[in-house]
């Protein structure tokens, strides 16, 4: 009895140190779950600093793209652009700092100044047979086809606004561009670019016996007014 009364003890005593260190007495008290660990999520880069660009004649929203460094998507919405294919001679577009658009130019070929950069022979001839290709899709009615390589005309001689037989080329791709778009029913895109290649060329003409009345309405409505 004697024993079993100093086992209780000790027993009562070993219980007492185990609660006051805050663990139960039959048993230590188990761990607390640890819920899922939540990642950290990394920060968004910091957007590079933006300026202002005038849209010339002949450009479209994927060459500035591939000269300001930023995706067709995020110049269309920095800028609120609701039609890509869509921008306008003279608008003002925020683009990043650094771009290596060039800066606005003048419409017509007479305005130019004299030391202009020439267009290379070889960037002529590639844009004279882009025209023809381009001029080749629309009489075929593709006018995907044909805006595209009327697109890369005016792409590839777009830098050379003081080169006369370069601004010839250009006048005639505006007008294919026109031409195509009006096709595609993409009405204001006509204008634009039928406006654009009649500055470029004011004595250009459209011949009514080989063109559509639709797309000669919209090429009377580009003319500048008298």
């Amino acid at each position: 009895m004697l024993v079993r009364g100093a086992l209780q003890e000790v027993h009562l005593l070993v219980c007492m140190a185990v609660v006051a260190a805050g663990l139960g007495c039959a048993s230590a008290r188990a761990p607390e779950p640890v819920g899922p660990r939540t990642r950290a999520v990394p920060a968004p880069p910091p957007r590079a600093p933006l300026t202002t660009y005038v849209v010339r004649p002949g450009d479209t929203l994927g060459r500035i793209a591939m000269c300001s460094g930023a995706s067709v998507t995020e110049l269309a919405q920095l800028n609120r652009v609701s039609d890509p294919n869509l921008v306008l001679s003279g608008a003002r577009l925020r683009v990043p700092v650094g771009h290596r658009c060039v800066g606005p130019r003048s419409q017509a070929p007479e305005a130019a100044s004299a030391d202009a950069p020439q267009a290379p022979r070889a960037a002529r001839v590639r844009a004279n047979r882009l025209r023809e290709a381009a001029t080749a899709r629309q009489e075929a009615a593709d006018f995907e086809g044909a805006l595209s390589k009327a697109e890369a005309c005016v792409s590839e001689l777009g830098p050379f606004s003081g080169d006369k037989e370069a601004v010839r080329i250009l006048a005639r791709c505006h007008l294919v561009a026109g031409m195509a778009a009006a096709g595609l029913d993409r009405r204001d895109r006509a204008i634009e670019e039928f406006r654009q290649a009649f500055a470029l060329d004011p004595g250009l003409k459209l011949a009514p016996e080989m063109t559509s009345p639709r797309i000669l309405d919209l090429a009377s409505a580009a003319q500048p007014s008298p």
